[in-house]
């Protein structure tokens, strides 16, 4: 973390920091489901998988997302074991495939889920909202993360008795965050709360002062 405020008189510079938090409403989203299938006959198995898959591919294509926008992330085949008087016995095999779904709207984000539980998903791992827009709201939060140190600095070398030079003499960029916060917005079917995307920026700046 930056010291909020640092005068060095003797080299006749002044260094702050600077920090602005920008909000935006989410319009994206990552969701991560899939299906777990088990059995004893490992070919079974993988096309009871492979089935509801296909079935899953079928109603995202049907609810508008495009096969570009959906990728596997993970595949596994486990195989089950448990253990009884000291012996190993072989409980079958866990065929596991997890699909990762790019939505480029988030209206139908519940009933995209709802429709691929429906077709066979019995595992949903996670859903992460995107504001495509995060670029911007982060070349935002630079703009007036500067803003935050310029007055910061004017403000100290009055106090001093100095006159700031505007023009900084180095800025050092901190590691921009971007994290969701509650919103009050649901998506009907299943309750889906995109919440707000706020990005951070932070800066440490040096201006020289005469």
């Amino acid at each position: 973390m930056y010291p909020s405020m640092r005068v060095t008189d003797s080299r006749g510079t002044i260094t702050v920091s600077g920090e602005h938090t920008s909000y935006g409403a989410p319009d994206e989203a990552l969701i991560t489901l899939g299906v777990m299938t088990e059995g004893h006959d490992l070919q079974k198995a993988q096309q009871e998988n492979n089935e509801k898959i296909k079935n899953i591919v079928g109603t995202l294509q049907a609810n508008g997302v495009s096969n570009s926008d959906t990728q596997t992330a993970n595949y596994q085949i486990i195989p089950r074991y448990s253990f009884e008087d000291g012996k190993q016995i072989f409980n079958g095999y866990e065929v596991v495939n997890i699909l990762r779904v790019h939505l480029r709207t988030i209206e139908k984000a519940g009933k995209i889920i709802d429709d691929a539980v429906k077709a066979g998903a019995n595992r949903v791992e996670g859903i992460q909202f995107l504001s495509s827009h995060s670029t911007a709201l982060y070349q935002y939060a630079l703009e007036h993360a500067y803003r935050d140190a310029l007055a910061k600095a004017t403000v100290l070398a009055r106090q001093s008795g100095q006159e700031l030079v505007s023009d900084p003499l180095s800025i050092k960029e901190g590691q921009s965050t971007e994290l969701p916060s509650p919103m009050k917005l649901a998506v009907q079917e299943s309750a889906i709360l995109p919440g707000e995307i706020s990005v951070k920026a932070s800066l440490l700046v040096t201006f020289t002062t005469h």
